[in-house]
Formats: C-alpha cells, sequence, structure tokens
C-alpha cells in the first residue's frame, strides 16, 4: 500500500504529466486525454485509474490549474494580463462566447491543396480552417496553384467547427484582400493565437541525401537542411508497396515535395515529409494516394482489421489476426490525415482498443512478436470518412504498455471484478454487464407495455403474485431457470427494447426482457444515437430513468459467468453504418469456441421487429 509520502508524490507527478499535456493540446477532450496516460507508471495508472470519470474527478481536485469547457475540453487556467481582457470585452466577447465571425480579416498561414488555415485577430484572436471549396466559391482546383501565398490577407465568414480541432471556427467563405499580397493590416501583423504555428514547406524540390530500406533523407535545394521521409510515403505515391525503398529511388534523386517542421527538435532532420508530387523518372500511380490491391507485392496485407494496442506520441502498435496474436508497428507519418486536421501526436486520434484498417508489408526488422510494418492507417474505423467517427472512439479500458497478450489481461481485470476498489472501473471488455433472473419490477413491465403494439397489450400482463408465477412455470422439469451444464456461447440481440433504470454522465444502465429473463444492460455515451446522429455530450442530459431505448448487444456464457457488451443504443429511428464488433471477436476475446456448422462457425441472433 502506498504511504502518504507515496501518494503525495504520485499525485503531485499525475498533476503535472496532465498540465504539460493540456498545455500542449489545449482543448483537448477528456477521452484522448485517457490515451496519453499510457506514458504514466503503471501504479500510478492503477492508484488513479484511467476512465473518464476518473481523470474528470482528478481535474477537478485542481480547479486553480485546469478548466473543464463544453462538458469535456480541459483547458489549463491562465491569468490574462489586463489590456488582453480590455481589448478582448470591447472586441465583442471571448473566443469561447463566440460562434459565427461575419467579414472578419485574417492571415494565411498553412496551406495545403484542398485546404488551409487562417489567423485572425479581430474581432478575437482566434484561427480559422477554410477548403478549397469556401476559397473564392470553389472556382480553383487547388489552392497551391490558386496564387493564393502564405501571409497573404483575406476577408471570410466562419462558423464554430467541431471540438478538438486545431481551428475552432470553419470558414463558409474567403475572398482575397487585393493588394495585399504581403502584408495585412497592422491589427493582422501576428499569426494565429498559437506558440507552435509554423509555416510549411510547400512544393519544394531537393535531392534525395541517404536511403536505407524504411526511411530517408532529403537535402534541400538552397537551404542547408534536410528533410525525412518514411517509405509510406513513396508507397502513396507509387499505388504500391515498396520492398526496400533502395530498390525504386537512388541516392541523387530529385523530388518535389511538401513538409512540415519535425516536432522532435533535436533530430536530424528539421522537416518531415508529408506529401510527394514528383519524383525523378518516375511516375505516380493514376489511381490516387490509395493503393490498388493487384498492384500490391506479395506477402503485403490489404484492407485489415485490427485495435489499437499501443500508442505513443509518433508511433504505435496494432494487434490483429486470430485471438489477435500478430503484431504491427505503425509511425505517426503512416496515418491517412483527414483534411479537417493535422495529427500533431497519435493520442490525440487514437486511444487503447480503437478499432482501425490497415495496409501493411512484411517488417524489415522483424521481431519475435511484431513482424509487420503498417504503410496506412486510417483513423476513422474501416476506413470511413465521416469526422465525427473518430472524435470519441475509445475505449475507457486502459491497458498496459507492455506487449503482453491480450488475454492474459482480461483474465487478470475478471480475477479483480469483484474487488470493492473497483466498483467504477470499467469492464474489461468495454461494456460491464450482469444478468440476473426474472425480477418482479412493474415500473419496468408498465414501461415495456408503453411502447409494445396494441393488439399485444396482454403479452405482459402479470398478476400481483408476480413472483408464483415463476415459481409455478420453473416447476415444469422440462424447463429449468438455471440448466445443469451451461455451454460456452455467444447469443446476439437486435434491436431488443431496454428501460433505463439508471443514468450518469458517461454510462447508462437499461433493463431488457428477453423470454423469462431480465438482464442489465450497461452502455457508454460513446454508442449513443438520437434520430441517427451520434448524441455527444453528457448521458443524463439526454436520458432520464424511464425512458425507452433500443438496443443491439451481445451475451457471451461462460460456466456460471456471463459478460454482454453493447455496441448501439438508440432513441427514434436507427443509425445506419455503425460499426459493431463481431461475434467472433467477442467470442474470441472471451476464449469460447462457436459451434460450427456447414463448415463454419454460427452464433444465435435474436432479432425483434421494429
Amino acid at each position: 500500500m502506498l504511504n502518504g509520502s507515496t501518494t503525495k508524490s504520485s499525485r503531485e507527478t499525475l498533476k503535472e504529466f496532465l498540465r504539460k499535456r493540456v498545455e500542449s493540446h489545449p482543448g483537448i477532450s477528456i477521452q484522448k486525454l485517457t490515451g496519453h496516460l499510457s506514458q504514466l507508471p503503471s501504479e500510478i495508472r492503477t492508484k488513479y485509474g484511467g476512465n473518464v470519470d476518473s481523470i474528470r474527478r482528478v481535474l477537478e481536485q485542481f480547479p486553480d490549474i485546469f478548466v473543464i469547457r463544453n462538458h469535456d475540453q480541459v483547458h489549463v487556467v491562465t491569468s490574462k494580463p489586463a489590456s488582453t481582457r480590455a481589448a478582448s470585452s470591447s472586441g465583442g466577447g471571448s473566443d469561447d462566447e463566440m460562434t459565427v465571425l461575419s467579414n472578419a480579416k485574417g492571415k494565411v498561414y498553412r496551406m495545403f491543396k484542398t485546404y488551409g488555415f487562417i489567423s485572425v485577430q479581430q474581432p478575437i484572436s482566434t484561427s480559422v480552417y477554410f477548403s478549397l471549396r469556401s476559397f473564392e466559391n470553389g472556382q480553383h482546383s487547388s489552392l497551391l496553384t490558386s496564387g493564393l501565398q502564405l501571409g497573404d490577407g483575406v476577408t471570410l465568414d466562419a462558423e464554430a467547427g467541431p471540438n478538438d480541432c486545431e481551428a475552432k471556427f470553419r470558414a463558409s467563405r474567403v475572398t482575397r484582400i487585393k493588394g495585399a499580397h504581403t502584408a495585412a493590416s497592422s491589427e493582422q501583423s501576428s499569426p494565429a493565437p498559437q506558440s507552435n504555428v509554423h509555416m510549411p514547406l510547400v512544393n519544394r524540390v531537393g535531392a534525395i541525401e541517404t536511403l536505407k530500406d524504411e526511411f530517408g533523407f532529403i537535402k534541400l535545394e538552397k537551404e542547408q537542411e534536410c528533410a525525412f521521409f518514411h517509405a509510406a510515403e513513396i508507397e502513396r505515391y507509387l499505388g504500391s508497396a515498396v520492398p526496400a525503398l533502395p530498390e525504386v529511388l537512388a541516392v541523387g534523386d530529385k523530388v518535389r515535395f511538401d513538409a512540415d517542421l519535425n516536432k522532435n527538435t533535436t533530430a536530424r532532420a528539421k522537416w518531415v515529409v508529408t506529401n510527394i508530387h514528383t519524383i525523378q523518372n518516375m511516375p505516380p500511380c493514376n489511381s490516387g494516394s490509395e493503393t490498388d490491391g493487384s498492384e500490391i507485392a506479395p506477402g503485403t496485407l490489404i484492407k485489415r482489421d485490427g485495435l489499437i494496442q499501443m500508442v505513443k506520441p509518433e508511433f504505435g502498435f496494432i494487434k490483429f489476426g486470430t485471438n489477435y496474436r500478430d503484431r504491427a508497428f505503425f509511425h505517426l507519418n503512416n496515418v491517412a490525415m483527414p483534411p479537417r486536421d493535422t495529427i500533431k501526436s497519435l493520442p490525440d486520434v487514437f486511444t487503447i482498443n480503437d478499432r482501425v484498417r490497415f495496409e501493411a508489408k512484411p517488417s524489415q526488422k522483424p521481431s519475435e512478436k511484431v513482424k509487420w510494418q503498417a504503410t496506412t492507417v486510417w483513423l476513422s474505423e474501416f476506413g470511413g470518412e465521416s469526422p465525427d467517427s473518430a472524435d470519441e472512439s475509445g475505449n475507457e479500458v486502459f491497458l498496459s504498455d507492455d506487449e503482453s497478450d491480450i488475454m492474459d489481461l482480461i483474465q487478470e481485470r475478471l480475477a479483480a471484478h469483484n474487488d470493492e476498489s473497483e466498483e467504477e472501473e470499467s469492464n474489461p471488455l468495454g461494456a460491464g454487464l450482469a444478468l440476473g433472473g426474472a425480477a418482479s419490477s412493474q415500473t419496468l413491465v408498465d414501461g415495456l407495455k408503453q411502447h409494445l403494439p396494441k393488439e399485444s397489450h396482454d403479452l405482459l400482463s402479470t398478476p400481483n403474485d408476480f413472483e408464483s408465477h415463476f415459481d409455478d412455470f420453473h416447476r415444469d422439469e422440462s424447463f429449468r431457470h438455471e440448466p445443469l451444464v451451461v455451454e460456452p456461447s455467444v447469443v446476439m440481440y437486435r434491436s431488443s427494447l431496454g428501460i433505463i433504470t439508471d443514468v450518469s454522465d458517461h454510462v447508462a444502465t437499461a433493463r431488457v426482457y428477453e423470454g423469462v429473463t431480465l438482464c442489465k444492460v450497461e452502455f457508454s455515451s460513446a454508442v449513443f444515437y438520437q434520430d441517427r446522429r451520434q448524441s455527444l455530450g453528457r448521458l443524463r442530459e439526454r436520458l432520464t430513468k424511464g425512458d425507452a431505448v433500443s438496443l443491439d448487444y451481445m451475451v457471451g456464457t461462460i460456466g456460471s459467468r456471463r459478460e454482454v457488451r453493447c455496441d448501439l443504443a438508440w432513441q427514434g429511428a436507427r443509425p445506419t453504418d455503425v460499426v459493431h464488433m463481431s461475434p467472433e471477436e467477442f467470442s474470441s476475446l472471451l476464449q469460447i469456441k462457436a459451434p460450427v456448422f456447414n463448415g463454419g462457425p454460427q452464433f444465435p441472433i435474436i432479432e425483434h421487429s421494429m
């Protein structure tokens, strides 16, 4: 047990760690902040927990350091100078209060082919994202060939955009200010109000200076600087996997590329290549940046699905395959970046157990466990392009950093599941559930009857002696409430009706009636939808006790123990294109062998008509 001094020391360590992370990622959500905690010692993670609720409690213990805005955005408390506060007040409000910019002036400080960023100082100091479509009525095919330059002055209209993005606002209209090619008005003399704003390299030319199997360096044509590039950039350019870079490139080859500042200030290369336009004597793939399966070299993994096993700021590991025993290494540069944002640190977009789709090739330096090198990793689940799908996809289960087998970890969590000190810990499989027998709850019955078709009103009619009704039923020897021998199994339930019995900010509990059994199903805010839209924010603001919800869930039975996982909960119209964990994956986690019929595994499915 930790003594007083050790407890104080670990508390200070956690506080300073969180402060530094929030300072470098202002506005980060608590959900994404949990992913950063993998870098802390295991004893601190064990003591304070790693889910959203436990981190929220830690943050709330330091109100003089942290402030939580918009329910889950974390900021460090700063004391602005009086002049800044006065200017902000006279300018019409703070960054948090203002949601619309009209005819504002700003300067372009970062630009890519299809999107860019603008710094604005009045009426508030902020940054604005703009797309190719919003710039001059979408008349250009590329921002890089439109004549727009970094530092150009523009006027814009914008509205507040999604949370946790680099820019708070998204522009609906952007127009150049004539005659403001190199300078805007004096009040825009400084770039965006961010300490890490910098000008990237766009369409620059250099020659390959160093070449290794999986990476290399490009020397800039004029400056005495170099840019690092990974094999993934070459593979995107060619549209096919490359066994080793020296097989397709040579030292001295000319390359035209884009690059961003290297986050590692002590590294050899000042720049990191983000896109390659042309390579000397090597035409690009006509099919675009995504690889075509017909052109992939033998032994390459194409469009494989996996789970994030470990994540660090610049690299991570994906687990996949049978029982998730295979491993693939990936680097920040391998992640396919969405047009709405840039990735500064992998924990900003990935957390442990996130589902991803990726492509990989055999590693040039395989180890006993890691035999693959990812070439492309898609942010959203299964390569989707929905900007919301990557925001809150994290699993609140907190896993260790080592590469121990996932089944060992699950067994450890299950063994400790009954410990009172773990009462607020999430179930190790992502949804903590306990199935109960038939319970006498007239409130539940009334709630279910309200939502059943009128012709079924007698289906749930119950006498006053509800308990004895089931006692009589159980006297039939042909049916036992608890079978003598329970075979391991997984059963899927689709569109089941449940009644909310308990709800907190991030987790709700519903009671579901299946046959003669009542079960308790917990689900998180990340899987709750209303009228086909993901319902972000606190669940207690959207649900109350007695509300009816529809549920998709699975029940896994292992002897006397049952585990339930809920992948989707909704009200109103059923949402589409929501990814579910497959019964095969669930049975693998529980170490259940599915019954095999006609050559393949079969899982019972109980589906209710809507």
